[in-house]
């Protein structure tokens, strides 16, 4: 859309959700095509992510990248909100302490819950604090701790919340399933069909395009 000349206005105060690599290229893109031009004041930012497990590190860091752009377009609001614990982040420090100096605040252990608007428009985001991001094995499980609401002023909300493998191509195909993925061979990349190898997103989940060439390879 962006291409084909979409502009939209995005507003003065601008929250993220999400942590999938392909979401948040297309929140990036429609930031760095917003109009901007807005003097800044000063920052008082907010915006949310997501991570997921194998990608929580990039996932963060474009996180980061979308929430700079927003600034550097002329929004005067934006902030990350992130499940997890300062402790538990997989941003490097130096990536925020980067976006902490270009104003951007980013708030911790936070989850979004539902929008908040009227006659059409979004006005906010409701978060629930967030009680834990990980189960006892280690597997990204977040819950989250009840009655714990608070509202982010918010005149756009982009939803960056990562991307599923439909598998409505092999219906009526026998193929084991992990998580939503084709389960694979790690080595053979061979699934539990005799017949049918697997790579790319729809087995490891959402991961950069080198990979699922690697996996072609």
């Amino acid at each position: 859309n962006v291409n084909r000349g979409y502009r939209a206005d995005l507003g003065q105060r601008v929250v993220v959700v999400g942590g999938g690599n392909v979401a948040f290229d297309a929140a990036r893109t429609a930031l760095r095509a917003a109009s901007g031009g807005a003097e800044r004041a000063e920052p008082n930012a907010q915006a949310p992510l997501t991570g997921t497990p194998d990608d929580a590190r990039r996932g963060m860091t474009t996180t980061l990248d979308v929430a700079r752009a927003a600034i550097r377009a002329g929004v005067l609001d934006v902030t990350v909100i992130a499940l997890e614990s300062p402790e538990e982040i997989p941003a490097d420090p130096e990536e925020i302490a980067e976006a902490e100096a270009e104003g951007i605040e980013i708030l911790y252990r936070k989850g979004p819950h539902r929008f908040v608007g009227a006659d059409g428009r979004v006005s906010g985001l409701e978060t629930i604090d967030v009680r834990s991001v990980f189960d006892d094995e280690g597997r990204f499980n977040p819950t989250f701790v009840p009655d714990t609401y608070a509202v982010l002023p918010a005149d756009t909300v982009i939803l960056a919340v990562g991307q599923a493998a439909d598998l409505q191509v092999l219906a009526g195909v026998e193929l084991e399933l992990s998580r939503g993925c084709i389960q694979v061979d790690p080595t053979s990349m061979r699934t539990s069909h005799a017949r049918i190898w697997a790579g790319g997103d729809v087995a490891h989940g959402p991961r950069n395009l080198i990979d699922a060439v690697a996996d072609g390879q």
